[in-house]
């Protein structure tokens, strides 16, 4: 199994749980039942990693016969994540101990531009927002 060149962007400051799916020669998922795996983002090849994620540290999930392996990536740990263009790859191990490397390429950290954490309006749970005259935009959570 040749790696997949497959870029990602991670969101500065928010959540990242995007699952990679790996599929057979047929296009049928590939049972993942007692495999482990490993993901690193560095700035460049040899370079220390700037996140570590792998099934013992909870940073990946690994679906089973469903073949997906899914970063789980906290708001706390892409807040201090430099913006800009990195280099990832994922290694996974089989239950068999065949070690293949399915998926590389570019991590790309989008910058964030709110850097407050929303808090919920103390209206019992609503917001409404508009701006009067008939200018078309209007915003509303419920």
């Amino acid at each position: 199994m040749t790696a997949i060149l497959k870029n990602i962007t991670i969101d500065q400051g928010a959540d990242y749980q995007r699952p990679f799916l790996i599929l057979d020669e047929n296009g049928n998922p590939v049972d993942l039942t007692g495999a482990y795996a490993a993901m690193q983002v560095s700035t460049a090849y040899g370079f220390p990693a700037v996140l570590t994620l792998t099934t013992s540290n909870g940073g990946l999930v690994i679906g089973g016969e469903n073949g997906t392996i899914t970063p789980v990536v906290s708001a706390a740990m892409t807040s201090p994540l430099v913006p800009g263009n990195y280099l990832y790859d994922v290694k996974l191990v089989f239950a068999n101990g065949k070690t293949v490397r399915p998926f590389q390429g570019t991590a790309t950290v989008s910058p964030e531009v709110t850097v407050i954490v929303p808090t919920p309006p103390s209206s019992g749970g609503q917001f409404n927002f508009s701006i009067a005259g008939n200018s078309g935009l209007a915003a509303g959570v419920f």
